[in-house]
This record gives C-alpha cells, sequence and structure tokens, in this order.
C-alpha cells in the first residue's frame, strides 16, 4: 500500500522586508502539525547558507498554512551574546 501526499495549497513563508538594503535569506524550513489547522514552522535565516548572522525563525499558521505570522527568533543573539557562532537547519518534531 503506498500513501501520496497531495498539495492543497502552497505560497511564501518569508520575504525580506528589505530586499534593497540587505541580502536576508530563508533556508531548510520545518513545518510541524500542532493541532487541527495550527501549524508551527522553523527555519535558518540569514545572509547565506553558512554565514555567522545566521539565526532559528518561528513562524506560526492557524488557518492549515494559508497564512503566516512572525513568532520572533528562538534565540536573541543581541540579549545572550555566546560568540561566534551559527544555527544550523533547524528540525521540529511532535512529541507528547
Amino acid at each position: 500500500m503506498s500513501t501520496r501526499l497531495q498539495l492543497i495549497d502552497q505560497g511564501i513563508l518569508y520575504r525580506n522586508p528589505h530586499p534593497g538594503h540587505e541580502a536576508i535569506c530563508a533556508f531548510h524550513p520545518q513545518i510541524v502539525l500542532l493541532s487541527e489547522g495550527r501549524l508551527l514552522c522553523s527555519y535558518r535565516r540569514g545572509q547565506a547558507l553558512y554565514s555567522l548572522d545566521g539565526h532559528v525563525g518561528l513562524l506560526r499558521s492557524g488557518d492549515a498554512g494559508r497564512t503566516w505570522s512572525e513568532s520572533g527568533m528562538l534565540h536573541d543573539s543581541e540579549k545572550d551574546p555566546d560568540g561566534p557562532f551559527t544555527y544550523a537547519t533547524p528540525w521540529l518534531s511532535r512529541m507528547s
């Protein structure tokens, strides 16, 4: 028995708010279903895939992914500077 995925909608999760002034890209989104229609998405945001300014951002959707809202960054390096490091690809898992 095979299972097939069905695309029911598509869109953009993150758009650079200042494309003419900053090179900010979003990489490796991971989406997890929290409950019926509620989704959480983590993604890496920075200048480049391995740039030192890369951080993990969080997005939430309450309408099954049709629209998304920013929930902020997972770690604020300005409030808690740990030195030169970079966040890699975020992975989400739903647990009981």
